[in-house]
């Protein structure tokens, strides 16, 4: 949700609420016996849940209309459009206390605190190849990891993905890759 002083974009609220259920093949929407994406429930593509401040009441509509938990689907979105607002009148208040331009010169600050500080923390990890495996969620047919390498060297950071069906299932690790 943008933020907005003076009718220019400061900054933007996020929240991410997990519904009940959207009227998928069985109740809450979920099961690892579903082979396509429809029997997840509700397929909605990008639509403004606000607009101008005001709820898209055709959204609810629909949302409500197919899922078999409206009223707990509805008070999860009137909770998410909630925190939205306390971090629109948050934002606010910082403005109103410190400017608009301490607050921007702010948002750049803590990016630039935040890419110093994984910086000091990637220079603590010793030269090496390292690799992590994991798996997606299983899907009843298959078991197979996602392979994670990557290397430290000095300053430069690199890594890259990619399936590996080589790897036995059930096994994670993180260690260097030569131990």
């Amino acid at each position: 949700m943008p933020y907005f002083h003076n009718k220019k974009i400061v900054a933007y609220g996020w929240c991410f609420i997990h519904f009940m259920d959207v009227g998928g093949r069985v109740p809450s929407s979920i099961s690892p016996a579903n082979r396509e994406i429809f029997h997840d429930g509700l397929i909605v593509p990008p639509t403004k849940l606000m607009k101008a401040g005001e709820i898209n009441q055709d959204l609810l509509n629909l949302i409500s209309a197919n899922c078999r938990t409206p009223e707990q689907n509805l008070a999860d979105i009137k909770a998410m459009t909630g925190a939205l607002d306390t971090g629109r009148r948050r934002v606010a208040d910082l403005i109103a206390q410190h400017g608009v331009q301490t607050f921007l010169a702010a948002q750049e600050a803590v990016q630039d605190y935040a890419a110093a500080k994984t910086r000091e923390v990637l220079r603590r990890i010793p030269d090496g190849v390292y690799e992590f495996w994991d798996f997606m969620d299983d899907d009843l047919d298959s078991r197979i990891p996602l392979r994670f390498p990557g290397q430290a060297d000095g300053e430069r950071r690199r890594r890259r993905s990619r399936r590996d069906q080589h790897r036995p299932a059930g096994q994670h690790r993180v260690q260097p890759a030569d131990a």
